[in-house]
Formats: C-alpha cells, structure tokens, sequence
C-alpha cells in the first residue's frame, strides 16, 4: 500500500510490457516473456496481499489492556505473530522488484541471426523460409521468408532473439519441399548458437525433397525392438500414442533387473520405416553398448503426435 513502492513496481511492470510488445518480428516471444513475468509478479503479489490481510486481521483481533504486564504479554504475542508476515513481505517486494528487473534484462539481451543462402542447387527462382524452434516449425512463415540479397543470394535476419541454441531447416513452404543432401537424403536439423554477439552464417542448399521421388524406406529397427502397443490410452493427456520397446539381448533368460530409459518421438528412434527425417539408431547404439562393456538398459519409445 505504500505509494512510492507501487510506483516503481508499476513503472518497471510497464517498461517490461512494452518492450516486451515492441518486438513485433517475434510476437510469440514477446507474448511469453510478457506472460512469464506476469504469472511471477501476480503469484508474488497475491502471497504479499494475503500476508497483508493476515496481518489486519491479527492487529483487529488483538486486545486492548491497561495492565503493564498484560499489555507486555499482548505486545510480545503480536510482534511474534507479525513478524515473520513483515519479514515475509520484505522479502516479497525484493523477490519483485528483481522479477521485473530480470524480465527487463532479458528483453534488452537480445541477438540477431543473419542467415545468406549463397547457393541452392535448383529451384533457385521460387521463395525459400527458414522453419526452426523459433517460429515453432512453420515451414511457410511469411515473417521468415527469405529476402534478396547481393550477389543473387538470399538472406534472412532473425531479429531480437534471447541466447541459446536454435535448430532450423530451410523449405519452399512446405515439408514436402524441405532441404535435403544433393542425392535426396534427409538432412539433420541445422543447428546455430546465439551466445553473446550477433551471428552470421553462409549457407548452401543442396537439393529438395520434391526432386527426388519418394523411395521405400528399409525397417531397421532391431530384432530386440517391439511394439508393444499401437494406441496405448493416456487419458491424462486425452490422448493415445503408439509405444516401443527396447530389451536388450538375453533379457526374456535373464534375471537381472534393468533400468528403463523412457524417451520421446518413438517413431524416431528406431526405424527408418517410421521416422521421417531419418531414424536415430537409438537400438543400434544401445547394442554396441552392450557389447563394448556390458551396460544394459530397456527403453520405451512414446510417438509424438506431430504437434504435442
């Protein structure tokens, strides 16, 4: 309640939102940011208001003596109720003020990637965009389309981006158009840091996945890989998934007991029938293991749905 204190928290509150909404190339961004300090600040907030309700309702409960000693005892009850809610919600307004000091900070450290195509192989004519965990994997986001550049070569700028690493791939709208090696295969995701400076990245584009038509893939999937169901219910999630099953050799004879490993994107993990960018060879790997120094684990492999 005190004046001078919620004029700063609101003038910082403020600062924090509308830097955070000026960062229109990146509205998801902006939108979380401002969300993620809005969810902390109002939990803060809402602790600090029922400490404050606390502490009136003790101070109107509290009686009134004349005695000397009575009122001693009445004055040391209140301070050893009071206190700890005081100390409380000093604490609560550090905890904010350094929220929204921290949210501020975020904003301002922010980093732009500049991706130039300097070749592609065909198709050079038709518009190319960059798909990533930026933009949540939309292969025909306008906002991330490529630009002409100098030199016939095409650019994109990924603007006010936070540290970390970002995964990407380049398409012509679609994943039916993504990029591939120049002898069709699919390619693993690109991957680019964002640390403490602006970046800058030449790249060429190898070939499409429309040039190339589609060959069966093999099943590669080990003879220790089963699926052990094909929509196994999750009614938390409202949802069925397919799920997999890695045991390691001698397991159906052994009396051992194994740790279990439990991993995402199942489809990927162990068979190129099944992964569409290629399978990670999560079996293999667990094989050579095995037989390199004897380490033994089972894994279940849950599909994502595409989306979730």
């Amino acid at each position: 309640k005190n004046p001078a204190k919620k004029a700063i928290f609101d003038t910082k509150a403020r600062e924090a939102f509308t830097k955070a909404y000026k960062l229109t190339n990146n509205p998801l961004m902006a939108f979380n940011v401002g969300l993620l300090f809005y969810n902390d600040y109002i939990t803060a907030d809402n602790a600090q208001r029922a400490n404050i309700k606390t502490l009136q309702e003790i101070n109107a409960s509290k009686p009134v003596e004349k005695d000397p000693k009575k009122k001693a005892a009445v004055e040391a009850k209140y301070k050893e109720q009071t206190e700890p809610l005081k100390k409380a919600n000093a604490d609560l307004d550090v905890k904010m003020m350094d929220l929204t000091n921290s949210s501020i900070e975020w904003l301002e450290n922010q980093y732009n990637i500049r991706l130039i195509v300097t070749a592609v192989a065909t198709k050079n004519t038709e518009d190319i965009y960059i798909t990533g965990n930026f933009n949540s994997w939309n292969p025909g986001d306008v906002n991330y389309r490529l630009k002409p550049f100098a030199a016939g070569r095409k650019a994109v700028v990924i603007k006010d981006i936070p540290a970390g690493t970002y995964a990407f791939k380049f398409t012509r709208g679609s994943f039916d158009k993504v990029e591939t090696e120049g002898d069709g295969r699919d390619i693993a995701d690109r991957v680019i840091e964002a640390t403490d400076k602006d970046v800058t990245e030449d790249i060429t584009i190898k070939g499409w996945k429309d040039n190339y038509p589609d060959k069966p893939k093999p099943y590669t999937a080990s003879p220790q890989v089963k699926i052990i169901d094909t929509a196994f219910a999750i009614p938390q999630l409202d949802r069925k998934r397919r799920i997999w099953l890695y045991l390691p050799k001698g397991y159906a004879t052994s009396t051992k007991t194994y740790p279990v490993l439990y991993m995402h994107d199942g489809q990927n993990l162990f068979n190129e029938q099944t992964a569409p960018f290629g399978e990670w060879g999560v079996d293999e790997i667990l094989d050579s293991i095995q037989k390199a120094n004897g380490k033994e684990c089972i894994v279940v492999g849950i599909d994502n749905g595409g989306d979730k």
